[in-house]
């Protein structure tokens, strides 16, 4: 009976490694707790299997990847939820706490990442009905350099998928209508003039913005009696327009929104995304606490945020050679004179921490490096 027994132990270790092996991207996940287990002969058996696993020549670098890719396509996927009003509550308390400066990527990553989900209708109302709560006037309204205002002209990038033929005529119409006609309209509110232009003046300003819409446009006026003596004037710089409308746009290539897909370990957005929130998230916490509809949203979304950014870890920096710091010589010693200003190793918290012997040095590996101690479960 034990010699059967034993036969027994060992075609089950057999097959469970060749399982596992053959699975080991899920697989493992589901059995590690195995190691974990009360009963010790069941965590050494399951050592045992994953001895025969490494045994077997088991590569476990796309475990990694995969895990990771599991996470950032997570991390998506909660700043593009949606509430039950139709809220989005961690990608708009982001909106409200990046700094300015940041804004440009702000909004090419969550343009790319909420139009990847076909969910980009949803982030406009959002952003569009927060600048109209915010507007202090209705002639201030999508006006001034708001994270708003960047979206919409992100956005404008889709239309040569629409208009193919006349996306830069798009583009620049937009421009005129969106950024140039208004600052010419009301150049108080603009920052253009110390103080608001008299009436009349002011009426030569928006008769102006009329003909340079129309030249934009590339229509004439019809409806409007008084305007159409200009039109010959208009029709006579469509051309100019048009030359104009090439100088300041740059025609890229449509990308395919219908079969977009992330690589979410290498792609951009991502990792860029990873960085906002991770350099924000205390931001972040804070304004979803003081925001009034906080009690609609709940605290979970941030928490949850707060969990897979830990397991993700800070993001990645840049390499050396694409920074400032590569003129700068990295072997100085200003980090120990950092520390010994501070004396952190006189404090008294820093020595309770040490006698725990959680991580420290000691000793070599055979190949001389220092070998490095982190005891978990102290």
């Amino acid at each position: 009976m034990s010699r059967r027994l034993a036969s027994l132990r060992h075609c089950t270790v057999l097959a469970m490694s060749n399982l596992l092996n053959a699975n080991v991207d899920s697989g493992l996940m589901h059995s590690i707790g195995l190691g974990y287990h009360k009963d010790l002969q069941t965590r050494a058996t399951f050592m045992e299997v994953l001895t025969k696993i490494l045994q077997q020549g088991t590569e476990f670098d796309t475990l990694a990847e995969t895990v990771l890719a599991d996470r950032f396509e997570r991390l998506v996927e909660l700043v593009t939820m949606m509430g039950d009003q139709g809220e989005l509550p961690i990608a708009m308390a982001l909106a409200n706490v990046v700094p300015c400066s940041q804004w440009d990527e702000l909004a090419r990553v969550l343009v790319t990442l909420f139009d990847s989900r076909h969910l980009l209708y949803q982030l406009l109302w959002n952003m569009f009905s927060k600048e109209v709560e915010l507007a202090d006037s209705m002639q201030t309204l999508f006006r001034g350099n708001s994270l708003a205002s960047k979206i919409m002209t992100f956005c404008f990038k889709v239309v040569s998928q629409r208009f193919p033929q006349n996306s830069i005529g798009a583009v620049g119409s937009a421009m005129f209508l969106r950024f140039i006609n208004p600052a010419i309209v009301s150049p108080y509110e603009a920052g253009i003039l110390d103080k608001k232009p008299p009436p009349r003046i002011e009426r030569g300003l928006k008769l102006m913005s009329k003909i340079l819409q129309s030249i934009a446009n590339h229509v004439l006026f019809t409806k409007e009696e008084h305007m159409r003596p200009f039109n010959d004037f208009v029709k006579s710089n469509f051309d100019a327009a048009r030359r104009f409308f090439l100088d300041i746009a740059s025609d890229c290539p449509a990308s395919d929104t219908v079969n977009h897909s992330l690589s979410f370990i290498s792609d951009g957005n991502v990792l860029a995304l990873h960085r906002l929130l991770w350099n924000n998230q205390e931001k972040i916490g804070q304004y979803l606490s003081s925001n009034r509809d906080h009690k609609a949203v709940g605290r979970r979304p941030f928490d949850k945020m707060a969990t897979l950014l830990a397991y993700l870890g800070p993001p990645e920096h840049k390499p050396v050679a694409d920074t400032h710091w590569s003129s700068l010589n990295l072997t100085s010693s200003k980090f120990e004179e950092f520390m010994t200003r501070h004396q952190v190793h006189e404090k008294e918290e820093f020595k309770a921490l040490k006698t725990l012997n959680i991580f420290y040095q000691a000793g070599t590996s055979k190949v001389g490096n220092p070998v490095f101690y982190y005891i978990a479960r102290r």
